[in-house]
């Protein structure tokens, strides 16, 4: 299924959220990556509520000539967030094409799944291209660190929150899905330059 993936793109006079090999401890990445995934949740919860309390966002606001949405700011005291809306092709575990009633499914049962997820790199604003790449390579630098044992691995890849809306043009009250929790085990750059395997921790439905 295509759906609209909304990536959040956070903005920060201070801190870095690179993983840089062993020069920190372990648990001072595990706190600096679980903040940034609190910090981004928070974000997501606003915009999520936007939607939800006025659903035509899409009429209301400018389209662009791609038919995307321009990117929604939202910010707070601290931190600057930008919502770029990408288009992406969404998958079960298996490769096999991932339906609305297949994402209602991980819903009830309320645990962790794996997705693939395929962005077009043709719909991506250049600040989401780089928070994907940099994303992926923190991903990749830690899964191919030799130093560290698979649990240790899972538990130190960087969070990202993302939404899902399976909204088009002729069904605008799809719904919106928000991903807590993801987790990159696998890239697949080999076929596409963003086709990766996520772990979710949780979704949640929005109508």
């Amino acid at each position: 299924m295509i759906v609209k993936f909304i990536i959040p793109v956070i903005n920060t006079e201070s801190g870095d959220y690179s993983y840089n090999g062993r020069e920190m401890s372990d648990e001072q990445y595990f706190d600096m990556i679980e903040q940034h995934a609190w910090d981004t949740r928070g974000m997501m919860n606003n915009l999520i509520n936007n939607i939800r309390n006025e659903r035509n966002v899409y009429d209301n606001r400018r389209i662009d000539d791609d038919g995307l949405l321009p990117d929604i700011e939202i910010k707070n005291d601290e931190y600057k967030f930008d919502y770029c809306e990408s288009e992406a092709l969404i998958q079960t575990s298996n490769s096999e094409e991932l339906s609305i009633a297949g994402l209602d499914d991980f819903v009830s049962k309320g645990k962790k799944f794996l997705i693939n997820i395929n962005v077009n790199p043709n719909s991506l604003e250049p600040d989401a291209e780089s928070e994907l790449r940099r994303w992926m390579d923190e991903s990749k630098n830690v899964l191919n660190d030799e130093t560290l044992d698979n649990k240790t691995k899972l538990l130190a890849l960087p969070l990202r929150e993302f939404i899902i809306d399976t909204s088009d043009s002729k069904n605008k009250t799809n719904p919106l899905y928000q991903l807590e929790g993801c987790k990159i085990l696998k890239v697949y750059e080999e076929k596409y330059p963003f086709y990766f395997s996520l772990m979710v921790e949780k979704i949640e439905k929005e109508k």
